[in-house]
């Protein structure tokens, strides 16, 4: 009796997972209009609220796109990708701060917009100037990892789920 291929089990595992959930997404695109939809409603006479809510809208659907592109690109071709993502998340953060800034006291509104810049700039160095460095050595050498060679080189550093246990 032949045993089953150990890849093809996780392989239809993982395929069945994708089928499964793919409702997860839509379901929250639909809560999403929802509330937009119920919020607009709810302050349709003040002009600028109703046009914050429709630009936080089109913003994240936007950047939900942009980053479901950039995630079925291969990685040579992301830059553009990448640059638009980080200028859409980072206009989300500065629209957000900016509401959350005008109720706060002004130390407080300080401390938002410096904890913004934080997150905008970290972002760009996240997503736009860091490149990781390409994988040359695909096996381990003596020198790496104490010791051990021939072993195939673990792409999931210090995570538990990508570690053999048990």
């Amino acid at each position: 009796m032949a045993t089953p291929n150990n890849n093809n089990n996780s392989m239809s595992i993982n395929n069945f997972l994708y089928k499964h959930q793919a409702w997860l997404p839509t379901l929250g695109m639909v809560f999403l209009t929802f509330n937009s939809i119920t919020a607009v409603y709810r302050s349709i006479n003040e002009p600028w609220t109703v046009l914050f809510i429709v630009s936080v809208y089109v913003n994240v659907v936007l950047l939900l796109s942009s980053v479901r592109i950039m995630e079925r690109t291969p990685e040579g071709k992301r830059d553009g990708i990448k640059a638009t993502v980080w200028s859409l998340a980072s206009s989300l953060t500065v629209m957000f701060s900016y509401r959350v800034a005008q109720m706060m006291p002004f130390a407080l509104a300080v401390i938002v917009w410096l904890m913004a810049s934080v997150t905008v700039f970290g972002g760009f160095y996240a997503l736009v100037v860091y490149r990781e460095e390409p994988d040359l050595l695909p096996f381990r050498t003596k020198a790496d990892d104490n010791g051990l060679s021939g072993e195939p080189k673990s792409h999931c550093r210090d995570n538990y789920f990508c570690s053999s246990h048990g």
